[in-house]
This record gives structure tokens, C-alpha cells and sequence, in this order.
């Protein structure tokens, strides 16, 4: 998925004249450090503004579990609304250490547990949403996942809050593992270690994602644009699912 820079042949920057520090496969395009961070940033905000995940007054509750893609996540929701009075940001997760280091850092507020596997923590805190550093491929793997079972109501719940449930926001959900990692080398960012971040139901078959996994892998080597389509799948499952209910209320 990443080609990061050959020091025997460098590759320079589509945009510019400078050095590619990545080529994206799927795009085809070469990036510098200027050009990926800003390609980074801009599909992110992308994302929030095409699925409306941010409001007025939201409180996120941001689960910090230590891996890059959460580091990459945490930097950018502070770098876009950490300063807007009506927008609160909470990094939420197991370290505590980590977490005050990274409050600090950010100026924003901290509390110890997991916003995912203990959501009540999240409602306890007022929150409204919760961030989660889902990336293009834990969410390609799930929907993957979704359609080798057959499970389509795994596929509409995806993210959308139930009954009393906090909605989940996941704002680099289409971009590449490798590239959150990308990010936090290039700009400092310091991550806790390197676990990826996965959502799964802890009931299921330990084995069938790990061959899920290796046959999606295997399969994007040949194709870079699958875990897009796969994604893109869900959404525009989501979308036709919104205008059924919509049309069965007129």
C-alpha cells in the first residue's frame, strides 16, 4: 500500500519540485512531506463534512489507544477545532500517563478508560460523539468481514448511534493505515505503540479475520483500489438504507 522514499532513486513530488517522501498507489501520485500532509488533512475533512459528524457543541470523546492511526487522529481533531469554545475534546483511553502527556499537549481534557469498550464513560463525560481511529484498512477488513458472513445489518450499523447509543465519528476511515503512520513521522507525533486499531464484536471467530485479512491483503497487492470500493460499499449501502426510512415516513 506505501511506498515511503528509495534513497537510489528518488521519486519527486507531483505538486512540486521537492522530494516524495510517498507514492500512492491507488492515486498514482507522488507526495513531499508538504503535499502529504495537506492530501492527509484535506480527505479528513472531507470525511467529516460529507457524513456531518461535527455540530455546534459537540462533545468528542476521542479513544486514545496508543497506535498511530489514534495519534494522527487526535493531532488533527485538535489542530481543527481544538480552539473553537464550542467544540470539547476529551482524549479518552487506558494510559492515563499517556493520556495527561497528550491533554497537555493539546490543551484539551483527558479521563482514563476506553470510550469503545466502555461507552458509558463517554455518556458520563456528556459527550455526543466518539472519535475512533478506524482507518481504510480495519474498515475494508470489516466490511469484508460483513459480506463473507452475510451480516448486512453489521454493515447499516456501522458507526450510526442505536437507542441511547453515542454515535461513533471516524474521520480517517479512508486513508491507509501506513499513511496515519506517515503523518505522525513526519510531523513528531509520538504514538504509544504500533497496535492498529480494530473494532470487531469479541464473540467472534478469532480465526476468520486473519484469513479474512490475508485473502483482502493478497487481493489489493494486484488491485490498490479494493479496500476504497469495499468502503464505498458500506457507504452507499448506508445512503440507500437513509432514503428507504426517509421515503417510508412520507
Amino acid at each position: 500500500m506505501l511506498n515511503t522514499k528509495d534513497l537510489t532513486n528518488i521519486m519527486k513530488c507531483s505538486k512540486c519540485a521537492c522530494d516524495a517522501v510517498i507514492t500512492q498507489r491507488y492515486s498514482g501520485m507522488s507526495l513531499c512531506p508538504l503535499h502529504f500532509t495537506e492530501d492527509f488533512e484535506s480527505r479528513a475533512k472531507k470525511a467529516i463534512r460529507k457524513h456531518r459528524w461535527l455540530s455546534p457543541n459537540d462533545c468528542i470523546a476521542v479513544d486514545f489507544d496508543g497506535s498511530f492511526a489514534a495519534a494522527a487522529l487526535l493531532h488533527l481533531l485538535a489542530k481543527f477545532f481544538g480552539k473553537r469554545p464550542d467544540i470539547r475534546l476529551i482524549a479518552v483511553g487506558d494510559d492515563e500517563e499517556t493520556l495527561k502527556e497528550v491533554a497537555e499537549i493539546y490543551g484539551i481534557e483527558y479521563a482514563p478508560g476506553s470510550a469503545l469498550r466502555s461507552p458509558d464513560i463517554a455518556g458520563e463525560l456528556g459527550c455526543t460523539k466518539i472519535a475512533v481511529a478506524a482507518t481504510l484498512d480495519s474498515e475494508a477488513e470489516f466490511v469484508f468481514e460483513c459480506i463473507l458472513k452475510g451480516d448486512s445489518e453489521g454493515l447499516l450499523s456501522r458507526g450510526r448511534g442505536g437507542d441511547g447509543e453515542i454515535p461513533m465519528i471516524m474521520p480517517i476511515m479512508n486513508i491507509p493505515a501506513a499513511e496515519a503512520e506517515l503523518y505522525c513521522r513526519i510531523h513528531g507525533i509520538d504514538a504509544g505503540d504500533e497496535a492498529a486499531c480494530e473494532i470487531r464484536d469479541n464473540g467472534a471467530d478469532a480465526e476468520f479475520p486473519k484469513l479474512a485479512k490475508e485473502l483482502l491483503d493478497d487481493y489489493a497487492d494486484e488491485h490498490p483500489a479494493a479496500k476504497y470500493a469495499l468502503v464505498n460499499l458500506m457507504e452507499e449501502f448506508q445512503n440507500a438504507d437513509m432514503r428507504d426510512d426517509s421515503e417510508r415516513e412520507i
